[in-house]
């Protein structure tokens, strides 16, 4: 969305930014060699005893399947004082969704990637 200013009166412009990025294919790495998942009395997902290939205690794939979003607003105010000097004050709020924040940590449950998209 393009950028707008609008002139208050002789010396003051208000402006506002919105913006929305998005990221797709992020890194992120998750053990596959995992038992399935199954929740346990109280709801907590808990994994099989041992693993898939008894070979490997662990074998993590790094996969681009990560996303993240953020939205951004931002309101100036700029008020000219005289020639060489002017005033000016900013509001910025914005919010951000992720499914990983860095490629090395690992999602809760491996095979419900969905659930850990989350506020970053």
């Amino acid at each position: 969305m393009p950028a707008s200013s609008l002139l208050v009166c002789k010396d003051v412009t208000v402006r506002a930014d919105y913006l929305c990025t998005r990221g797709i294919h992020l890194l992120l790495t998750r053990n596959v060699n995992l038992q399935p998942a199954a929740p346990d009395l109280a709801g907590r997902i808990i994994f099989g005893e041992g693993t898939i290939d008894s070979r490997f205690d662990v074998m993590y794939r790094l996969e681009s399947s990560a996303a993240s979003t953020n939205h951004g607003f931002t309101v100036s105010v700029n008020k000219r004082l005289s020639d060489e000097f002017e005033l000016l004050g900013s509001y910025t709020r914005s919010k951000a969704f992720d499914d990983v924040s860095n490629f090395d940590e690992q999602p809760e449950n491996p095979y419900d990637l969905r659930a850990e998209r989350a506020l970053s």
